[in-house]
């Protein structure tokens, strides 16, 4: 993982959601964190799958490597 990835993640909920930003987790383990009133924002096609699976809320970010932007 990059050095920079958090503070990037951060910078852009602090552009686009300064609201939601206060209260973000950075977590490889998504499902544990999954529940009423959560919403996960991910890049990562599965990621986003298995918590729409448990029923709970998730958007996935468009990136040139998942289903939103794939380059085919």
């Amino acid at each position: 993982m990059s050095p920079y990835c958090i503070p990037g993640k951060r910078g852009w909920m602090k552009k686009y959601y300064r609201q939601l930003a206060r209260n973000m987790i950075f977590t490889g383990a998504k499902t544990l964190l999954a529940g009423t009133g959560r919403l996960l924002i991910d890049d990562n096609d599965e990621n986003v799958k298995t918590v729409r699976e448990a029923g709970e809320s998730a958007v996935l970010v468009p990136r040139l490597w998942n289903s939103r932007l794939a380059m085919h």
